[in-house]
């Protein structure tokens, strides 16, 4: 594999841990921005939510399973968009060596016709 599609696979790769970084945070930091809002609503209205015995709210966060598994979600859905691209890129690589190969045999066939 040459040097500049490693290097172009690292980008792409790093690109999109960064982005499920970011979706992970915001996800997060809106949850909580909807459990701070939502203080006042009865707890059966709101899932994850129960009463404590003083009273107030009791918001569960998500778990460790819960993270790990959208974080796969996000990983697989990296791999699918990494390979639809590498395919589209080979054909894309694939067609413009046969327009160079067809330009070429029209050049040399024009070349002979003019001798």
């Amino acid at each position: 594999m040459n040097v500049a599609k490693i290097h172009d696979r690292m980008h792409i790769k790093t690109f999109w841990e960064k982005k499920i970084n970011t979706e992970c945070q915001y996800a997060e930091t809106e949850e909580q921005r909807k459990n701070k809002s939502s203080l006042d609503n009865e707890p059966e209205d709101i899932p994850g939510q129960t009463r404590n015995p003083a009273g107030s709210l009791a918001v569960k966060e998500p778990g460790k399973k819960e993270v790990e598994v959208i974080i796969t979600e996000l990983r697989g859905e990296w791999l699918v968009r990494l390979e639809n691209r590498t395919k589209h890129l080979k054909k894309l690589n694939d067609s413009y060596i046969k327009k160079v190969k067809v330009e070429k045999s029209a050049t040399t066939a024009h070349r002979d016709d003019s001798n």
